[in-house]
């Protein structure tokens, strides 16, 4: 999971809280969960000793190193719930990608311009 933070170059509005339906931990217990205080933190800025944000930026879970892999139950369709954790941080995509963007991010971290359409032709629902 890689998202596209608009951080406003600053450190205290450079992250969100990530909740699914139906996520679960490797041995199948569940995790980050919606309804819980269990989620994801995805932040900007790469580890303590990363640079000040700029600019959008693709991040993960990770803090210091690439984020960990996020299980759900089963395929299909889940659900997602973002909450920014400062004010300020703004989320433009997510990329939800069990091949290609597993290990690396679609782009920078800083200033960067990626775009990318959905593939199943559906449109974002913002609540």
């Amino acid at each position: 999971m890689k998202h596209c933070l608009v951080p406003k170059n600053a450190y205290g509005n450079d992250s969100i809280h990530v909740q699914f339906s139906d996520s679960v931990t490797p041995a199948g217990a569940a995790t980050l969960r919606i309804g819980t205080t269990s989620a994801a933190a995805v932040i900007l800025q790469a580890g303590d000793a990363g640079p000040q944000p700029q600019g959008w930026g693709w991040a993960d879970n990770g803090w210091n190193v690439a984020g960990s892999n996020i299980y759900f139950t089963a395929s299909g369709t889940h659900t997602v719930r973002i909450q920014q954790r400062e004010d300020g941080a703004y989320v433009d995509q997510i990329v939800l990608s069990p091949d290609t963007w597993i290990s690396a991010s679609p782009g920078s971290r800083q200033n960067d311009t990626k775009v990318f359409p959905a593939k199943d032709g559906s449109t974002a629902i913002l609540r």
